[in-house]
């Protein structure tokens, strides 16, 4: 920013990031008149210049209980607990996906003793169904 009494005319992401907000929220804000604005011609038509001074800076930006800007802290807290949570969750998943592991492993034995006993089950079926072979009766064998 210049000195402090002269205003500042910024654009959106400008004001965003000297605010401490979102494009969007910085968009809400000139459209609901907390944040004072201009439009301007740019070359691709017409443009919103946000005009901020000294005085501003603490009264539109978030309170985050510092004196300093909240890019610095705030973010990387929130980064941080999110990447413990995404951790977290990855450790669980892994933890599921070796117990199913095991569950697959433990059915596949389970599958292959079963298929073995049917198949011995299949041979005794045959051999009770098959017909009693009889001798064939030759010509001299009395009647």
């Amino acid at each position: 920013m210049s000195s402090q009494g002269s205003p500042e005319y910024l654009t959106l992401a400008e004001a965003a990031g000297t605010l401490g907000l979102s494009v969007t929220t910085v968009r809400r804000r000139v459209k609901d008149g907390s944040l004072r604005s201009e439009k301007v011609s740019g070359p691709h038509g017409s443009e919103y210049r946000v005009v901020i001074d000294h005085t501003q800076v603490r009264s539109v930006a978030p309170d985050y209980g510092q004196d300093q800007p909240p890019t610095s802290v705030a973010p990387i807290a929130i980064l941080e607990r999110q990447l413990q949570e995404k951790d977290r969750i990855i450790a669980e998943k892994d933890r599921r996906i070796a117990d199913l592991e095991e569950g697959r492993f433990q059915l596949g034995g389970q599958l292959g003793a079963i298929m073995e006993k049917a198949r011995s089950l299949e041979e005794q079926v045959k051999l009770l169904a098959a017909p009693e072979e009889k001798p064939k009766r030759r010509w001299w064998w009395p009647f």
